[in-house]
């Protein structure tokens, strides 16, 4: 800023203070001028290094007053919203049983880097798909795609930002407990034999050897042995569980294996 004597020419032996200021009814409302806004001049140039406007705006203009001076107006100019884009925290990958988590997204100011302190929202675009959204919990209901939106409305500084942010939810595994089965003798009338999957799911058995199974009751047909299978195939949420066998052990064959030591 340079102040001038009646010839337009700088006055050099000028060395008091300028202030700058927003020109009312320039810009938007309530904005203002931040910074050291007044600067004392040296030989009639005062400069100013730090200044800033709190809100971005179309037509402002800065006017600037000097003690014994006639104060002046700058041209018109506009402030820009700064842009912002959002971060989010990696997700892991994501089972059918998994319990409900939370996701994390920081709005950055998209030059810096930096965060610009605004909040993110969080929603659920496609009420559809393999999870639902309330606030920033995503609770899991399906497998396949899941859709999250995190927003960040703006204010007078800063621009909005939107983000959606995708991942598919992957069907569950699952294991068998299968309770032991105690020794028996081939006579010994049908019996059951219990099992469960982890994921609640009914549990199958199959027989081999000298043996038979109808639903989980099994009928022995011999001595020669006998192995029960149980199974659980999975469907559409839980992948198969991998199979747990047992070999029934009749007092029979105790018997025969110490008898030939």
């Amino acid at each position: 800023m340079t102040a001038q004597n009646s010839q337009g020419k700088t006055d050099t032996g000028f060395n008091g203070a300028v202030t700058l200021f927003v020109k009312s009814g320039t810009g938007s409302a309530g904005a203002a001028l931040l910074g050291t806004v007044t600067r004392n001049a040296v030989s009639g140039v005062a400069t100013f290094t730090d200044l800033s406007i709190n809100r971005a705006g179309t037509g402002y203009q800065l006017g600037a007053s000097a003690s014994g001076y006639t104060g002046v107006s700058s041209t018109a100019f506009d402030i820009t919203k700064i842009n912002q884009r959002i971060a989010v925290d990696e997700i892991p990958t994501k089972r059918y049983d998994d319990p409900t988590f939370t996701v994390h997204a920081t709005a950055l100011i998209s030059d810096t880097g930096e965060p610009s302190g605004l909040p993110v929202s969080y929603s659920d675009p496609s009420p559809g798909d393999a999870c639902t959204v309330t606030g920033s919990s995503v609770q899991i209901t399906n497998v396949g795609a899941c859709t999250v939106r995190m927003t960040q409305s703006g204010d007078a500084t800063y621009s909005a930002i939107s983000l959606d942010k995708s991942f598919t939810v992957q069907k569950a595994s699952q294991t068998i407990t299968f309770d032991p089965i105690p020794v028996k003798q081939p006579s010994d009338p049908p019996f059951a034999v219990n099992a469960t999957a982890s994921s609640g799911l009914p549990v199958s058995f199959s027989a081999l050897g000298s043996c038979q199974v109808t639903g989980n009751v099994v009928t022995l047909t011999g001595d020669s042995g006998c192995v029960i299978r149980a199974s659980q195939a999975g469907n559409e949420f839980y992948f198969a569980a991998p199979d747990v066998s047992q070999g029934i052990v009749t007092m029979y064959q105790l018997y025969l294996s110490v008898i030939g030591r």
